[in-house]
C-alpha cells in the first residue's frame, strides 16, 4: 500500500473518478419487458440534467478495492468531502487503522499527503498531465464521483441511440465549453458514450477516452441506487481503467452520504514531512 499511495497518485485519482451513498430506499434495475421507445438527444440530455444530484456539499464514506494488472488486491477505507465547484477531499486509511493519506483537490492545485513516509505532494494539474500524457481536470474528477455529468463540457456533439434496454448517449467530439477553456491549455476532445435508466435517466455506465488515443480508457458503472434527501445516488461504483493495455480496477461501496451538511476541508502539512520527487 505504501508503494501506491507515495509513487502513483493516478491510480488513486481513478479511484476518486466516482462516489456514492447511503443504505436506505434501494432502488435495483427493472427489466423492461417492452421495447424502448426512440428518443433524440435533446429529450435524453434534458432527463439526464434533471436527474443529476443537486448539492452543495457531498459527503460520503466508502470501501475501496482496488486490483491491479497482477490481479494483487489492496482494500481501504475513504471518507470523501466535496464542496460544488470548489474542493474535494478524500481522506484514506487501512481497514483498520489511522488516516494513511489525506487529498485535496480545486479547480486548479493537487495537495497530497503521504502518512505513511511523511512526504507531502503540492502542485497543478500540469503534473498529471506530464506524467501521465492525460488532461483530467477538477470537473471530470467530482462528476464521476457523484454520478453527474460534466458540466464544463459542451452538448452538442452527442447522438441518440437505443442500447438493448437502455438508452445511449454517444459523442465522438466532445469539447470543453469556450468559457471554461483556459488560455495555454492544450484542447481536450473526448469520445465519450453515457448509458441512462430508462425510468430514471440516472448515468448507469460512461465509457470514456480521450480523442486519438486508444491506449488510454476508462469505463465506470454505477449501480445500487438509494434515496438520499429525495435524490437518487448509486452506492456501487465499478471503475475500469486501461493503460497501454494494463488494466486496473476499483471498486467503491458506500456506506454512508449525506446532501448540504456542513463539512471541514482541512488541510495541514508537518514541519517534518519532505516533499515527493
Amino acid at each position: 500500500m505504501n508503494k501506491i499511495l507515495s509513487t502513483r497518485i493516478w491510480p488513486i485519482l481513478v479511484v476518486f473518478m466516482a462516489l456514492a451513498t447511503l443504505n436506505a430506499c434501494h432502488s435495483p434495475r427493472r427489466v423492461l419487458k417492452a421495447p424502448l421507445k426512440k428518443a433524440d438527444e435533446n429529450f435524453l440530455l434534458g432527463k439526464m440534467a434533471n436527474s443529476e444530484i443537486k448539492y452543495d456539499t457531498y459527503s460520503a464514506k466508502a470501501s475501496v478495492s482496488l486490483i491491479n494488472a497482477k490481479n494483487r488486491k489492496t482494500e481501504l477505507k475513504a471518507q470523501i468531502r466535496i464542496k460544488k465547484d470548489s474542493l474535494i477531499w478524500i481522506s484514506f486509511s487501512p481497514l483498520l487503522g489511522i488516516e494513511a493519506a489525506r487529498l485535496v483537490l480545486s479547480a486548479d492545485s493537487i495537495k497530497f499527503i503521504n502518512r505513511l513516509d511523511k512526504t507531502y505532494f503540492i502542485g497543478d494539474y500540469t503534473f498529471i498531465r506530464n506524467a501521465f500524457g492525460t488532461n483530467v481536470d477538477y470537473d471530470m474528477v467530482q462528476a464521476l464521483l457523484t454520478g453527474n455529468d460534466f458540466n464544463q463540457y459542451e452538448n452538442e456533439s452527442f447522438r441518440a441511440s437505443v442500447d438493448r434496454q437502455e438508452y445511449r448517449l454517444t459523442a465522438t467530439h466532445r469539447m470543453r465549453k469556450r468559457r471554461e477553456a483556459r488560455q495555454k491549455e492544450t484542447p481536450t476532445v473526448l469520445v465519450q458514450s453515457i448509458w441512462l435508466n430508462p425510468e430514471s435517466f440516472k448515468i448507469v455506465r460512461i465509457d470514456l477516452r480521450e480523442y486519438n488515443d486508444e491506449n488510454k480508457k476508462l469505463s465506470v458503472s454505477y449501480d445500487d441506487f438509494v434515496t438520499v434527501s429525495g435524490q437518487q445516488i448509486p452506492t456501487m461504483l465499478f471503475f475500469d481503467l486501461w493503460n497501454a493495455g494494463i488494466k486496473t480496477k476499483v471498486k467503491f461501496q458506500i456506506s454512508k452520504a449525506e446532501l448540504d451538511e456542513e463539512q471541514q476541508f482541512l488541510f495541514k502539512i508537518p514541519e517534518n514531512y519532505v516533499k515527493m520527487k
